[in-house]
C-alpha cells in the first residue's frame, strides 16, 4: 500500500437563512459535494477528500 500526501483544503464559511455553514475544498476538476448526515460531521471524509482530490474538486461540508 502506497502512502498518500495530504491534499492542502481552502476553508470558508457560506450564509445561508438561519445558519452559517462550513466547508472545504480540495483539488480542482468537476465538482464532488460530500454532506455527513446523522450524527458524523465532514471529518469523516478527509481521507476520502484526499484520495479524489487528486481527479477532483473534493468538496466537504460540515
Amino acid at each position: 500500500m502506497t502512502e498518500r500526501t495530504k491534499t492542502k483544503a481552502t476553508a470558508n464559511t457560506v450564509k445561508v437563512p438561519g445558519a452559517t455553514l462550513y466547508y472545504e475544498v480540495r483539488g480542482t476538476g468537476p465538482v464532488l459535494l460530500a454532506i455527513p448526515g446523522g450524527p458524523t460531521d465532514a471529518g469523516m471524509f478527509t481521507a476520502l477528500a484526499d484520495q479524489l482530490a487528486e481527479t477532483l474538486s473534493a468538496d466537504r461540508a460540515a
